[in-house]
Order: structure tokens, then C-alpha cells, then sequence
């Protein structure tokens, strides 16, 4: 019926994201990858298998990075400590849980929202 008008998308995986905690000021997010690999040979990291995303600074003046990397390299360099510069970073899971307020329910945005308006602080409903 339909012909040759139909077309097939098989969905890639997401790459998973670690965070890097503590990274010195003067490794930026563009050489960070270089820094790891030559500072790192333990972990054999490919270069190109890991894409620095973003870097951010906490409340408490703490400047941390996020990557995406492989499933092989995430089992070898998760929750180790990795050596930045004149500093041993360590390295965790980066995982947000988005939460829309009105509903007080995960993972969806207010043009998904389909709840009830609830209280924040019990998640009951207000009336």
C-alpha cells in the first residue's frame, strides 16, 4: 500500500554522561579530552570516544565537567578518580530528573503537562 514511500528509522542509543567533580580552572572544555588521554593511559581512551559537553559552577565555587562517553569507557571510568592537571578529579553518573511544578510529576515539560494543579510540598491536589 504503501510502496516505496515508506521509510525506516532504527533509533540510535544515547551515549551515556559522567560528570567530572573539581576540574582545575585552566582545563577548558575544549582540551579536556587531550588532558585525559595523556594524563590517563590506564583508562585507553580512544580519542573521539569521549565529547566534552559543558562545564558549570556550583554554589560553593566548584567548577565540574559533563561528557558523553561509550558504554565500555563509562564501566571503566565510573566513580574513579581521574588525574586533570595538578589535580585528582573524581567521577559520577550525570543524571537530571525534570520535574514540572504544577503537577509535580517527572520527566515532561509544561506543553506535556496533563495533571492537576498539586501542592508542592504534599503533591495534593488544590482545589
Amino acid at each position: 500500500m504503501c510502496g516505496d514511500k515508506l521509510d525506516v528509522h532504527v533509533h540510535s542509543l544515547r551515549k551515556p554522561r559522567i560528570i567530572i567533580l573539581n576540574v582545575p580552572e585552566d582545563i577548558r572544555t575544549a582540551n579536556n579530552e587531550d588532558t585525559i588521554l595523556r594524563q590517563n593511559p590506564e583508562i585507553n581512551f580512544i580519542k573521539g570516544s569521549k565529547a566534552a559537553k559543558f562545564t558549570y559552577v556550583t554554589k560553593r565555587i566548584h567548577r565540574n565537567a559533563v561528557a558523553k562517553v561509550g558504554a565500555e569507557i563509562r564501566k571503566i571510568i565510573l566513580y574513579k578518580k581521574v588525574r586533570l592537571g595538578w589535580q585528582i578529579c573524581k567521577t559520577n553518573n550525570f543524571l537530571i530528573a525534570t520535574r514540572y511544578f504544577k503537577c509535580s510529576n517527572l520527566s515532561h515539560w509544561t506543553q506535556d503537562c496533563r495533571g492537576d494543579v498539586t501542592c508542592p510540598l504534599c503533591t495534593g491536589l488544590i482545589l
